[in-house]
């Protein structure tokens, strides 16, 4: 699952893509394994400005497809589309592999206004 924390004390799991509050909203991703008894992973994702994921979908390898949008100046990006923030709120695309502790693809998409993300396709 994903969205939006507000909150130092969220959950997150050693060893994670990012386990530190940033001290603005951040989006995270949290993986429940399959029998609902404890996390696989949890993390914190963002840079330093507000950070909302409204979307996710998982692929066959178990890898994460986060969508959202960011202020974030400094949002983490890999092989990014495009590299830095356009506007005022972007939205992003990040791709968190299966173990929660590496981003394989991530970036920004907006022009100069403001841009966020919904559901991506199955």
């Amino acid at each position: 699952m994903t969205g939006v924390s507000n909150s130092a004390g969220f959950l997150v799991t050693s060893g994670s893509l990012r386990t530190a509050y940033n001290g603005a909203q951040d989006a995270f991703a949290v993986k429940i394994n399959p029998s609902g008894s404890a996390l696989t992973y949890g993390t914190y994702l963002g840079g330093s400005g507000g950070n909302w994921a409204t979307a996710v979908a998982c692929d066959a390898n178990g890898d994460a497809f986060i969508g959202g949008y960011t202020s974030s100046f400094d949002f983490p990006t890999v092989s990014p589309v495009q590299a830095a923030l356009g506007g005022y709120y972007d939205a992003f695309v990040s791709e968190l592999d299966a173990k929660g502790d590496a981003l394989l693809f991530s970036t920004y998409y907006g022009g100069s206004g403001a841009e966020s993300t919904t559901r991506p396709c199955d």
